[in-house]
C-alpha cells in the first residue's frame, strides 16, 4: 500500500484497483487471475491486440505449450557428492558437521501433559554437532539442510513414470527434446544425481502442490477415471482447492490420496520447489565448545484433518535433527547476525525469550561465564566479558516441567552471570496464567531504569506473537512511567525532538512523547535487538 501511495504522489495512475492475496488461501490463483486481467488492461491501454491461441485461449502457459518437451536420459557421469551439490546449488560455503548427541530437554511427564491438554506432541532437544572450521559468535544462526524421510521419498518414486533406460537409481539429467545437448535445468538447478537422491536431498516433497501443478499434471498423468475427475475438480475450482489445501497436504499426502496417479519423473525434477535450509539460533559459545556447535530445537508433531480422518504432520528439519544418530553427517553453514551480537561489556543486557527462544541466550551466558573464569584468556573475547554490565533474563514456558536448561540456568544465577531471572508459566496448574510480557509489566520500574537510565540493550527471541506482545508491553510501561515523572529524561527529550539539538536549544516540551516514541528511539540507538521467527505448520 505504501508503494502505491508513493507512486500516486509522483503522478502515476493505476491501471486497475489494487488486488491482494493470502498465502494461506491459494495466493497463486489470486495472482494468476490478477495477471490475466492486468494483461488485458495493459494491452487495451497501449492499443495492442491480445494474443490468443487457435482455441481462443489467451495467456497459455509455456508449460502447457511444451508439456511433452522434456525427458530423462542417463547422464553418463558420476553423481555429485551431496556436500558439493548443496554448495553449488545454493552458492554457500557449506560445511559438513558430525552429529555427537541429541538430548531431550523435556521430561516424559511433560510430554504427556502436552498431549492430554492440546493433542500436540511437543519436545525440545539439545543437538550437539562437531565441526571443523566453523566460525561463529553468540547470536549467529546455523543453517541446516535436512533430508526427506526415506518412506516418503519412496512414495514419490513409486508414482513416477520413467523413460526407457532409467529408474529411480539411475544417474540422470533432464533434457529438452528440442535440443538434446541443453539441460532444461539451466544453471545447475539440482546437481547430476539419481532421482531418489534428488528427492531425498534437493527437492521439497513436503510442500503443498499448487493448483497450477494439479492443472499441469492432468495433461500428462496416468490415473483412474474416478481420480481424474477428482483431480479435474481440484485443478479447476478455486473453492474446492482451497478447502483441500487448508490442511496443508504435502506431495506425499497428495500421492497417497490418488494411489493410481502416475507422473513423469522429469516433472518432479523440474517443477518441485528446492529444499531450503532451516535456520536455528546457535545456543553454544565457541569459547566453551571450540569444536562444537549446539542447537536448542523445538520438535513439533500434530494432527490435521477432520475427526476420524486425521493425519500426522511434522516439522521436517526439527524431526530430522531429533532423529540424528551419532556420527551422521549434517550439512550446514553459519549465517552471521551482527544485529543480535552482544554489546560492550560495560552495558547491561535484558534477555527476553519464550520456549526455545532461550537458545541464543544460552550462548550469551556461556560466553560470559567462560571469560569471567578465564580473564584475559582470549583478547578477542574480552568484549564479551562481564565488565560492569549486568544480565537480566525474562523467560516463559508452558509449565515448570518444560523449563529448558534448568541446571545451567541455576548455575548462571548462582554465580551471578545472570543478575536476576523472572519466569512466567502459561499452563501451570493452580497458578494464574502469565506470559513474559506480564513479567515485564510486573517489573516495569526495573525495566524503565535499565532502558532509560543505564541504557541497557534489549534482546528478544521467539515467535512473532510473543515479540508483538513484548513490544506492546514495553510501549505501555514506558508511557506509564513517562507520565509519572515530573521532569523528562534526556532520552525522552531526544525522542520528542529527534536529536540532541532540540535539547541544546532549550526546548523542553515533551508532553507529546509516549512509549512508542521512546521505543523507536531505543531502536535508532541500536539497543533493541530481535531474533524473530514465524511458526510454520
Amino acid at each position: 500500500m505504501r508503494v502505491d501511495e508513493l507512486l500516486s504522489d509522483i503522478g502515476l495512475k493505476r491501471l486497475m484497483d489494487i488486488h491482494t492475496g493470502d498465502e494461506q488461501k491459494n495466493q497463486e490463483t489470486a495472482f494468476r487471475n490478477w495477471s490475466s486481467k492486468i494483461y488485458s488492461a495493459s494491452c487495451q491501454m497501449h492499443g495492442i491486440s491480445i494474443r490468443r491461441s487457435s482455441s481462443g485461449q489467451s495467456l497459455l502457459s509455456d508449460f502447457q505449450q511444451n508439456k511433452d518437451s522434456y525427458h530423462l536420459v542417463p547422464s553418463g557421469t558420476s553423481p555429485a557428492d551431496v556436500h558439493e551439490g548443496l554448495k553449488n546449488m545454493h552458492s554457500k560455503s557449506v560445511a559438513t558437521c558430525e552429529a555427537m548427541s541429541v538430548e531431550s530437554l523435556i521430561t516424559v511427564g511433560a510430554k504427556w501433559e502436552s498431549i492430554m491438554e492440546t493433542g500436540v506432541t511437543c519436545d525440545t532437544v539439545l543437538v550437539k554437532l562437531k565441526h571443523t572450521g566453523l566460525e561463529y559468535e553468540p547470536g549467529d544462526h546455523l543453517a541446516v539442510y535436512p533430508s526427506n524421510i526415506t518412506a516418503n521419498v519412496n512414495t514419490v518414486c513409486n508414482s513416477c513414470i520413467f523413460d526407457s533406460g532409467a529408474d529411480k537409481n539411475t544417474v540422470v539429467s533432464v533434457k529438452s527434446k528440442a535440443n538434446e545437448k541443453r539441460s532444461s535445468m539451466g544453471r545447475q538447478r539440482i546437481p547430476c544425481c539419481s532421482v531418489i537422491s534428488a528427492l531425498t536431498n534437493y527437492l521439497d516433497i513436503e510442500a503443498t502442490p499448487r493448483q497450477s501443478d494439479l492443472e499441469n499434471i492432468l495433461a500428462m498423468c496416468q490415473c483412474s477415471d474416478e481420480e481424474r475427475k477428482q483431480l479435474l475438480l481440484l485443478s479447476m475450482k478455486e473453492r474446492e482447492y482451497q478447502l483441500w489445501a487448508e490442511s496443508k497436504p504435502s506431495w506425499v499426502d497428495f500421492l497417497q490420496a490418488f494411489p493410481s496417479l502416475r507422473i513423469p519423473a522429469w516433472y518432479f525434477l523440474t517443477e518441485l520447489a528446492l529444499l531450503q535450509p532451516r535456520y536455528y539460533s546457535i545456543s553454544s559459545s565457541p569459547l566453551v565448545c571450540p569444536d562444537e556447535v549446539h542447537l536448542t530445537v523445538t520438535v513439533l508433531q500434530y494432527s490435521v484433518g477432520k475427526a476420524g480422518a486425521e493425519r500426522q504432520k511434522f516439522g521436517l528439519c526439527s524431526n530430522y535433527l531429533k532423529n540424528l544418530t551419532e556420527g551422521q553427517a549434517v550439512q550446514t553453514f553459519v549465517r552471521r547476525v551482527e544485529s543480535f551480537h552482544m554489546p560492550s561489556p560495560s552495558q547491561d543486557i535484558i534477555m527476553i525469550g519464550a520456549g526455545s527462544g532461550l537458545a541464543p541466550f544460552r550462548s550469551f551466558w556461556q560466553h560470559k561465564q567462560y571469560v569471567a573464569a578465564n580473564p584475559g584468556s582470549d583478547p578477542e573475547s574480552l568484549k564479551f566479558s562481564q565488565g560492569g554490565g549486568m544480565v537480566y533474563l525474562f523467560q516463559g514456558f508452558r509449565t515448570r516441567s518444560q523449563t529448558l536448561h534448568r541446571n545451567e540456568l541455576n548455575d548462571a544465577v548462582a554465580d551471578r552471570t545472570i543478575e536476576a531471572r523472572f519466569t512466567s508459566f502459561s499452563r501451570e496448574k493452580h497458578i494464574a496464567k502469565t506470559y513474559v510480557q506480564d513479567k515485564l509489566t510486573e517489573h516495569s520500574e526495573l525495566i524503565y531504569k535499565l532502558l532509560m537510565n543505564k541504557k541497557a540493550h534489549l534482546y528478544i527471541c521467539g515467535d512473532i506473537k510473543m515479540a508483538t506482545g513484548v513490544s506492546e508491553a514495553l510501549k505501555s510501561l514506558l508511557t506509564t512511567h513517562r507520565e509519572r515523572r515530573a521532569e523528562p529524561s534526556a532520552i525522552e527529550k531526544v525522542a520528542s525532538h529527534g536529536s540532541l539539538s532540540g535539547i541544546d536549544s532549550g526546548i523542553s516540551d515533551t508532553s507529546s512523547v509516549d512509549g512508542a516514541d521512546i521505543l523507536d528511539h531505543i531502536r535508532e540507538e541500536g539497543r533493541y535487538h530481535e531474533d524473530i521467527y514465524s511458526i510454520l505448520v
